[in-house]
């Protein structure tokens, strides 16, 4: 059985787009889902533990400007806001990654649960899925 929630993020991100590098930003929609059994409290896993474990995920995405790690001290923005940084694995910090990467994020902080699936949309319509 599978249990799943929905949360949203903003961050941006630059990808090569038609040639050209180009930064730019969505209101991600992840669909966090993990399986398992119906244990003895008639449930697979507390709404309110899956909740807190995606919200404490993504909350190092919201708001950041995601770049991979090899671009790490080679990428500088200023300006009178707050600039917040989240660094993921991967050539590009592309929607692949960063599913890839929350679905990781996810399974390490919760034990006991058969798997976890993602889904994020990078709009309303075009979307990434995985299992980890």
């Amino acid at each position: 059985m599978k249990v799943c929630v929905e949360r949203c993020f903003n961050a941006a991100h630059y990808m090569p787009v038609r040639g050209e590098v180009l930064l730019h930003g969505h209101t991600y929609k992840l669909v966090a889902c993990v399986e398992g059994d119906v244990g003895k409290d008639s449930m697979v896993i507390d709404f309110l533990v899956l909740k807190d474990v995606v919200e404490e995920v993504i909350k190092q995405f919201d708001y950041s400007l995601i770049i991979p790690r090899r671009d790490l001290g080679k990428v500088s923005i200023k300006g009178p806001f707050k600039v917040k940084y989240a660094v993921v694995d991967g050539e590009w910090a592309s929607t692949e990654v960063l599913a890839s990467t929350i679905c990781g994020l996810v399974k390490e902080r919760l034990k006991g649960v058969k798997g976890v699936y993602v889904r994020l949309y990078e709009t309303y319509d075009s979307f990434v899925e995985c299992e980890c």
